[in-house]
């Protein structure tokens, strides 16, 4: 009876050494941040210093869930590649939440509304410089507990600026109709173009076919 018993006293001390999964203490758990998206204009066209074009308006918005709760986000634009050809401001607007600081304008806001807009610089090509000089105007943001995706614009000073001509198209042709539209482009910029890429999009059923 003694050696059954120190037999079962074994067993059990080796049942209570088998290891078990980890025991996890209670605390809080941590959902991934969620990413937002800064949405810029591809290419901004400056005119030349002196120019009787009208200057473009810049456009930049955060891109965010809506029903986000009220957020501050500091914005960095840095356009270290446009030093020496653009000269870089603060728009009237946003000059009590922007300083400029060498080649970075700094700009800190509180957010409240869906897709809101982002502050963003003032832009001029300064007297001499070079038609078709180009350089990347870089934006980031930070906001405690979100990830902000950064963008970037493609700024030139001059250089072509291409209107598509309207093309008097049927709105209403009937089955297997064919029509040969012209297209013609306007070059109302300083620089002639290189070439011209156009994107086309027709409803379902229609087909655009290549010429010879």
């Amino acid at each position: 009876m003694a050696g059954g018993a120190e037999r079962l006293v074994r067993g059990a001390a080796a049942f209570a050494a088998v290891p078990g999964p980890p025991v996890r203490s209670a605390g809080v758990v941590r959902a991934e941040e969620p990413v937002y998206g800064i949405q810029v204009e591809a290419a901004l066209r400056l005119p030349p210093a002196g120019s009787r074009d009208q200057q473009p308006s810049y456009h930049a918005h955060l891109g965010e869930p809506k029903g986000d709760a009220p957020r501050d986000y500091v914005f960095t634009w840095d356009f270290s590649e446009l030093a020496g050809f653009v000269d870089v401001g603060v728009e009237p607007h946003s000059g009590d939440r922007c300083t400029v600081d060498g080649t970075r304008m700094t700009c800190r806001h509180r957010y409240v509304d869906d897709n809101p807009p982002v502050p963003t610089p003032l832009l001029r090509a300064v007297p001499g410089a070079q038609e078709g000089r180009s350089g990347h105007l870089r934006v980031t943001a930070e906001s405690e507990g979100v990830t902000v995706r950064g963008a970037s614009t493609l700024v030139r000073v001059g250089g072509a600026e291409l209107f598509a001509v309207r093309v008097p198209l049927k709105s209403r042709p009937f089955v297997g109709e064919v029509q040969r539209p012209r297209y013609s482009f306007v070059n109302n910029g300083t620089l002639p173009a290189g070439r011209v890429l156009p994107v086309l999009t027709v409803t379902r059923g229609m087909d655009l076919r290549r010429a010879s």
